[in-house]
Order: structure tokens, then sequence, then C-alpha cells
């Protein structure tokens, strides 16, 4: 996405989140390895993950956003880009409260977590920002429009998924 984006105040926002999902200058904080972290307080190795099948409704998400991001039009693809942060920072919130129910996970094994519960908060509010740059014309909120339209079908496609292989019986 920040490759496809041509207005640089849009662009700056979106490398200041890319930025702060690589640790802000910290391997140690990359957010994939924060993740590890926790997994492999469950048992979870990175082998054992990257082994894993992964679900077609993951594979349809992250095909998707990819076309999307890097080939289509900029403001559409900065709309998919805000519905995904927008409804991250309802998800993350909800992740780090329930794993506060875990007594045996430690505060350093819930810290990509607690992490995200304030991060996604930040990137929503980067994000507003170019959405309400975008948004100063007729075309970029038709744009804009369509772009959270899609990002919340493609979500709502991959919550989907995700339900029916957590809990089969309840799809």
């Amino acid at each position: 996405l920040i490759a496809t984006t041509s207005d640089d105040d849009v662009r700056f926002d979106l490398i200041e989140i890319l930025r702060d999902e690589y640790g802000n200058g910290n391997r140690e904080f990359i957010h994939a390895r924060l993740l590890e972290r926790f997994l492999g307080r469950l048992g979870i190795s990175k082998s054992d993950v990257e082994a894993a099948a992964t679900i077609p409704e993951v594979e349809t998400f992250t095909r998707e956003v990819a076309r999307v991001w890097s080939g289509g039009n900029p403001v559409k693809a900065f709309g998919v880009h805000f519905a995904l942060e927008m409804l991250a920072t309802r998800l993350h919130e909800s992740f780090a409260k329930g794993m506060e129910a875990y007594p045996f996970l430690s505060p350093s094994d819930r810290e990509y977590f607690e992490y995200h519960r304030k991060a996604e908060q930040e990137h929503a509010d980067y994000s507003e920002r170019g959405l309400l740059r975008y948004a100063e014309t007729p075309e970029g909120q038709r744009e804009l429009e369509s772009g959270v339209t899609e990002g919340i079908n493609l979500l709502t496609h991959l919550y989907d998924g995700l339900k029916a292989y957590i809990w089969p019986q309840a799809a």
C-alpha cells in the first residue's frame, strides 16, 4: 500500500504504522516476534505454524488484500486499509481483555495483545487522517466507501472461516 500511495502525507502515516509493526527500531519488538513468544508459551513453535495448513478464508483474505493494495485504485485501497485498522482496534481490545483471564500467561506472554490494545487505536488515528484527506472530493468519498465496504466484506469472510474452523459445530 505504501508503494502505491501517491499522497506523501498519507504515505508518511502508513510508514509510521509499518515502523510500529516492526518494533520502532527494536528487532525484539517486531510484532511477529511478540506473537511467536505468545505461541511458544502455548507450546506452538514457529515450525508448527509453518507446517500448519492455511484455511481457505485466510488464503483468500491475504490474496485479496494484496491484490487491492498493490494494483488497484490507491484511494479505494486506502479504504480497505482504513476498514481493517478500525476493526482491528476493537478486535485487539477484546483479545487483550480475553488474555487477562488466563493466569498462566505472564505479562511477557501477553505483550503482543497488550501492545496492540494501544497501538491499534494509534493506527486507526493515523488512518483517520488519511481518510479525511481523501474524503475532500466526491470521487475520493466514493472510492473510500467502496474500499471500506470491500474491507468489511473481506473481514466478514475471514471471520466466518475462522469461526467455522474453531467451532465447526456452529457452522
